[in-house]
């Protein structure tokens, strides 16, 4: 039986701003490793489906750690307009992770 609980993050290690992160307890080296390639492609998959301008915000934000005016600056466009952007990216992302898992129309399996 695997036990998940999410732990604050240690300050200084990891560069993602303050976000928890997942513990599971009772699950070998090697299923860690399974499980964190398997977020990892569901993740891509994700960021491939978004519009590009979103994908090029979100990406220059969360893996380049530029701020919005920086951003702004390299898309050639306004902070407001970056700001949009990122909300846009991050609502349908988390929209379509969320969904990972549900069933999808259509492919109704009948329980006996």
């Amino acid at each position: 039986m695997h036990r998940c609980e999410a732990v604050a993050p240690v300050q200084g290690i990891s560069r993602n701003r303050g976000h928890g992160r997942l513990i599971c307890l009772g699950r070998s080296p090697s299923g860690y490793l399974i499980g964190a390639r398997q977020e990892l492609a569901i993740v891509r998959a994700g960021l491939n489906k978004l519009p590009e301008r979103q994908r090029m915000a979100l990406l220059l934000r969360a893996v380049a750690d530029l701020d919005v005016p920086s951003i702004a600056e390299a898309m050639g466009t306004s902070a407001g307009s970056v700001e949009q952007l990122l909300v846009r990216a991050r609502r349908t992302l988390r929209a379509r992770l969320t969904k990972v898992g549900e069933p999808e129309p259509g492919d109704e399996r009948v329980s006996k």
